[in-house]
């Protein structure tokens, strides 16, 4: 197996990264780029699919990048508005009425007709 140039490997790197930073591939997504001989693997997360697609034809498209491995997954979404509509909704909820308790005067009832009180 032929190693590759460090310095090369080097080189390639910083540009794939430089050329994702100029496209708005940053924070928050986390892309790891790690090139070898040519081969370029992207790592990490980004926020959508179409980051994933631009970041993959970034990497291709630096000089010296024989091919690109994309191991690039997508966030889990976090829908921020459905979650605040969901706690104000449960917030109007109320609880049904608890049956009446017995042992207080409140929930006494008179005994049914014919019948003696204790």
């Amino acid at each position: 197996m032929l190693r590759g140039d460090p310095g090369e490997d080097r080189r390639i790197t910083q540009s794939v990264n430089t050329h994702l930073m100029g496209r708005g591939i940053r924070s928050p997504c986390h892309v790891r780029v790690e090139a070898h001989s040519g081969d370029v693997t992207l790592s990490g997360e980004v926020q959508y699919e179409h980051q994933k697609f631009l970041a993959v034809d970034v990497a291709k498209h630096v000089q010296g990048v024989k091919r690109v491995i994309d191991q690039l997954r997508i966030m889990p979404r976090v829908d921020v508005w459905k979650s605040a509509a969901e706690q104000a909704a449960a917030s109007h909820r109320t609880a049904p009425p608890a049956p009446p308790d017995s042992t207080s005067p409140q929930g006494m009832t008179s005994p049914p007709p014919g019948a003696t009180a204790p």
